[in-house]
């Protein structure tokens, strides 16, 4: 009431301005056109002019010109002050009426890569009447996060926007929106949620989270089935690569090579794994967190020119660690391969008096020759006991 009292004060307080100035005009209007003026004439002959009444009354409408010129300038911006008040106003009351209800919304501050973020909304009716059918609307700052309202009394989807069929006069609602969000988002995210009656109404409410992300690493072991090594011979290696951080890992690039020239190492196929032309890199699509592949690897040695330490190392480098890059070595010792000569073959000749290795005779003894007279003497005491056991079985029959 009070504002609409100022207002119409403003309003008189400009009728009678205007009046006042018109007024003002017209008198000086008359004061200086109902007056004559004369000349004078001067003893010396010469004319002068000497300001009568009219010429007076030209000064000051000058005068009053001036005057009402300030008075015109303070009218103009008394009149703009009045309009700014009366616009404010009417914004106030315009905005009065367009919002009988209140929106609000509560996230937390800080979210987590990957995780699911709960926004509480508060909608309630501050108006004398009931609202039906209030639109609600959510948008988020990252197009790839997927959100949905969760179930409440009254609120219904339909197609693509969420519809509160009611709500009644100081009347409050709570609803939730759960979001999902990306495992390798970075950035702030912002929750934007707009509640409308179609045709009338309109409030936003806006809630900006700070984004916790994920940690990004793995390891490398590579390990040779060998400590030593000699020329022409084959090494294999076993490379280990272990997801270590909290983030899937995409497009590994494993790279295997030898520090020494003229040598080169070749991985073994395995499933899921890509090799180029060479042999000599492998691209792992995905690794999960806590996930570990092996590798396989395998060199040959060349049959001359290797000799000393042999250092081999694989590097490794993923899409979500960037430029950085992972060594895993592996250290085989290489010797030389000495050159022998071939073995003199042995020669063995028989006789009956004698046996020779190479030219030398084995020595005689006499145990062999008492030995040969004892197997004589058994033989002629077998022959001996054959002969008279005939003659022994006679003299039994007599």
């Amino acid at each position: 009431m009070k504002k609409r009292i100022k207002k119409h004060t403003g309003e008189a307080a400009a009728v009678l301005l205007t009046l006042l100035f018109l007024c003002g005009i017209w008198g000086n209007y008359t004061a200086v056109f109902g007056e004559n003026v004369e000349k004078i004439e001067l003893s010396d002959g010469t004319g002068s002019r000497e300001p009568d009444t009219g010429e007076k009354y030209q000064q000051e409408e000058i005068n009053i010109e001036g005057q009402q010129e300030e008075k015109d300038e303070e009218y103009i911006e008394e009149s703009k002050e009045v309009g700014e008040e009366n616009k404010e106003e009417n914004e106030e009351e315009e905005g009065e009426i367009q919002n009988p209800f209140t929106l609000s919304i509560k996230g937390e501050p800080v979210l987590r890569a990957g995780d699911a973020a709960v926004y509480e909304i508060a909608l309630k009716n501050t108006g004398e009447e009931k609202l039906s059918d209030l639109i609600l609307t959510a948008e988020f700052s990252c197009p790839k996060v997927t959100w949905n309202w969760q179930e409440a009394p009254g609120f219904y989807f339909q197609e693509e926007r969420s519809v509160l069929s009611v709500l009644e006069p100081g009347q409050e609602i709570l609803l939730f929106l759960t979001a999902q969000l990306q495992p390798e988002q970075k950035e702030s995210l912002t929750c934007r949620v707009t509640t409308s009656v179609e045709g009338e109404f309109s409030s936003e409410a806006v809630c900006e989270s700070e984004i916790e992300p994920l940690k990004a690493d793995f390891s490398v072991e590579k390990i040779a089935d060998r400590s030593v090594a000699v020329a022409g011979e084959e090494i294999f290696y076993e490379i280990r690569i272990k997801n270590t951080g909290e983030l899937t890992l995409h497009s590994l690039i494993t790279t295997e090579r030898f520090l020494k020239e003229g040598i080169c190492a070749e991985f073994e196929e395995k499933e899921g794994v890509e090799l180029n032309e060479l042999k000599n890199k492998a691209i792992i699509p995905v690794l999960n967190p806590g996930e570990c592949i092996v590798l396989k690897a395998r060199v040959k040695l060349p049959e001359k020119g290797v000799e000393g330490e042999l250092l081999n190392e694989v590097i490794v480098l993923s899409k979500e660690t960037g430029e950085r890059e992972v060594t895993a070595q592996a250290s085989v010792q290489a010797w030389k391969v000495l050159d022998t000569p071939a073995p003199a073959p042995v020669q063995i000749q028989e006789s009956t008096a004698e046996m020779q290795y190479e030219g030398k005779e084995i020595p005689k003894t006499e145990d062999r020759t008492k030995t040969e007279k004892m197997h004589s003497l058994l033989v002629a005491s077998a022959i001996l006991c054959i002969l008279l056991v005939p003659v022994l079985k006679g003299k039994r029959k007599h």
